[in-house]
């Protein structure tokens, strides 16, 4: 239950001595957004429950064992989300500053390279190249549609 989480939280946070540690405070905060599965108001797309726990698993096997210690472990943890952050504001700052390059004199193709991430603006410019090997022909004429 949310209270006995709470109650735990607290009795590690003491024990710890921890209470002052902005980050640790920080992430008490935000602790309803650590479990996406649980709070169905969390745009996920498509990502189902067991997606999200093997993402969250390997993102943890990188940089924690379970041979760490309660403060070694926040001590890595907040490594990671350091350099997680870091990437985020890196990829952030390419597309807004650096507009990929376009294979095809399109509008849509122009105006996605302003709308999607990078990443995500190579998977639409895949799909849409593909689109223009579509041959398209009249089979027979009808007047009802």
């Amino acid at each position: 239950s949310t209270e006995e989480f709470d109650s735990k939280w607290m009795k590690i946070v003491e024990k710890s001595e921890s209470q002052d540690n902005y980050w640790l405070r920080s992430l008490y905060e935000i602790r309803s957004s650590w479990v996406p599965a649980y709070v169905n108001h969390v745009f996920s797309t498509g990502m189902t429950s067991s997606q999200r726990v093997e993402s969250c698993h390997a993102f943890f096997k990188r940089y924690v064992s379970k041979n760490n210690s309660l403060t070694d472990f926040i001590t890595r943890l907040s490594r990671a989300l350091v350099r997680q952050r870091h990437q985020e504001l890196s990829a952030d700052h390419i597309d807004k500053n650096e507009k990929p390059v376009l294979k095809l004199p399109l509008e849509m193709e122009n105006q996605m390279a302003g709308t999607y991430t990078r990443k995500i603006f190579y998977e639409f410019q895949d799909e849409l190249w593909c689109s223009l090997l579509y041959m398209v022909g009249l089979t027979s004429e009808t007047a009802n549609y």
